[in-house]
């Protein structure tokens, strides 16, 4: 069973889906207003674990599964917008 969900490449904060998870409430992390010299950098995150499963261990790497507020929190930092989670 997987432990996070995404869903990538519906376009950018104005597009219908992530419009409809805005109104919901539910955390969208906006990756299309990284610099294109720094998105490479995101290769290294740990995936986002839904919040009904347990996360592995720190330290996270590329291919771990860590809280979605530590994943929102590393894609703020190189410039990434994050709505309705507080990071």
């Amino acid at each position: 069973m997987a432990k996070g969900h995404t869903l990538q490449g519906y376009g950018g904060i104005k597009a219908a889906i992530p419009q409809c998870a805005l109104k919901l409430g539910i955390p969208v992390i906006d990756s299309t207003v990284i610099d294109d010299d720094r998105i490479y950098d995101t290769l290294r995150f740990p995936m986002a674990v839904c919040r009904t499963a347990t996360p592995d261990d720190p330290p996270y790497h590329g291919l771990s599964y860590a809280p979605l507020e530590y994943v929102a929190k590393l894609y703020k930092e190189l410039g990434a917008d994050v709505h309705n989670l507080d990071v």
